[in-house]
């Protein structure tokens, strides 16, 4: 009987435990959530109850890996604006915005948003420019996979996807051509991943 109670107390604690970690993550207290993910996890080893730590095991490398992750294109976004390279700064804008939301960075994802929008006007990014460049680069990386240049193929294609994103960020893209570059790219990784 005392082993059936001890039972549903331990089940009890780790629902609380949880439910505290998910509202702090909501809120954006991700340093706290960690903490309490790897308190929860040390504790449910020395128990020997490997299954329920690995679950906050994952919670707790699931946010970090997040959290870098932003910190990381955070600086590669500083970087970027201190070259000019204007595509890569609205391509780094837009993954950290991706992350926000995966990290439900309600306030983040609003903030770079709005940093984001006025990085484009204070650009004042040629719309015929990009498509130009996106025409040139489809036409290049078309040349270099009629000649089995996979590699550089890809490279261009990916290229091409990042500047319909940018240009879909602009409202002058479709999904179409953003899914075709996509999938033009992810073709050609296969070919390259099956020759080696």
């Amino acid at each position: 009987m005392g082993n059936i109670l001890d039972e549903k107390k331990l089940e009890e604690e780790i629902n609380k435990i949880k439910k505290k970690g998910k509202r702090l993550f909501d809120k954006g207290d991700y340093l706290e959530a960690q903490k309490l993910f790897k308190n929860m996890e040390s504790s449910l080893l020395k128990i020997n109850r490997k299954n329920e730590a690995l679950f906050f095991s994952r919670k707790y490398e699931q946010i970090k890996n997040l959290t870098d992750q932003r910190r990381e294109t955070l600086k590669l976004l500083t970087q970027a604006k201190f070259k000019k390279d204007i595509i890569q700064v609205i391509n780094l804008y837009n993954e950290i915005i991706e992350i926000s939301k995966e990290l439900n960075d309600i306030d983040g994802i609003e903030m770079y948003n709005v940093k984001l929008k006025e990085y484009t006007k204070s650009y004042k990014i040629s719309i015929p420019e990009l498509e130009l460049k996106l025409m040139v680069l489809e036409e290049q990386a078309a040349k270099c996979e009629s000649e089995y240049l996979y590699g550089a193929a890809s490279d261009n294609y990916e290229k091409c996807e990042k500047i319909c994103l940018l240009l879909r960020q602009l409202g002058e893209e479709e999904e179409d051509n953003l899914e075709k570059f996509r999938k033009k790219k992810e073709s050609l990784r296969n070919i390259i991943s099956k020759q080696e």
